[in-house]
């Protein structure tokens, strides 16, 4: 994973560029035009200058209204679209899961992420991220690597992006992970723990098991897709938008 894919701001840690990734057909995911990111909610007063250079003119905000009603949602800017689309409407939280169980226990919470997404949730996010906007989206949640880890590996699986990359991009969210949880500590001492004592919150072998099971019950990506109701018009869009010309 390129480090240099983060975009560095204050109190938002897991902002990333989706781009650059080559897929199997020798072409590349465009660059500056789809990112992946934690909570905006966030985002400090002082980084309101960079956001804005990114040229991101579309939010996909994939949280629970209750997550937006308790912890607010990006700061309103103009021209700015902002659009929430919950992707699981169950929390769940991983805190008591052993370290050596997490993989399995992901993985399974990313299936029931992906199942109930079926009902039109997935489709809509997607048809978001494919419509060809004036400027770049970005799609996030609270950490960036659950809800919003689906979302990339079933968008970067379409493009033809390789599963060992796509489990690395998601396997990328450690890094944040890790200075999320050294700022919270300053900010929020006494908050209850969400993760197990585990070095590595974010496995690769979760993303690849998920992958696995997704094409195993669907039968292929697209086949998910197609149950999804993001049919084949729909697809050839989100590649235009989203690949590199050869």
């Amino acid at each position: 994973m390129d480090r240099d894919r983060y975009v560095p701001f204050t109190t938002v840690f897991n902002f990333r560029d989706l781009g650059g990734y080559p897929t199997d057909e020798g072409r590349r995911v465009r660059s500056g035009v789809l990112y992946r990111s934690d909570g905006l909610h966030r985002l400090a007063e002082t980084d309101f200058g960079r956001f804005a250079a990114l040229g991101v003119r579309r939010v996909v905000d994939l949280r629970r209204t209750d997550e937006v009603a308790n912890y607010g949602r990006v700061p309103d800017s103009p021209g700015l679209d902002y659009h929430n689309v919950c992707l699981q409407t169950q929390a769940w939280t991983a805190a008591e899961v052993a370290p050596g169980e997490l993989a399995g226990y992901l993985t399974a919470r990313y299936a029931e992420i992906a199942d109930e997404a079926v009902g039109g949730a997935m489709a809509r996010v997607l048809r978001l991220i494919a419509e060809d906007t004036a400027g770049g989206t970005v799609f996030h949640c609270m950490a960036g690597k659950d809800r919003t880890g689906v979302v990339a590996a079933v968008v970067l699986s379409l493009l033809g992006v390789g599963d060992d990359t796509v489990a690395d991009d998601y396997a990328a969210s450690r890094f944040s992970e890790q200075r999320y949880l050294a700022w919270r500590a300053t900010v929020a001492p006494d908050a209850p723990k969400y993760l197990p004592s585990t070095s590595d919150p974010a496995p690769a072998e979760t993303m690849l098991a998920f992958l696995a099971d997704l094409r195993s019950r669907y039968g292929s990506v697209t086949g998910y897709l197609d149950a999804a109701g993001f049919g084949p018009a729909d697809r050839a869009l989100l590649r235009t938008r989203l690949l590199a010309p050869n």
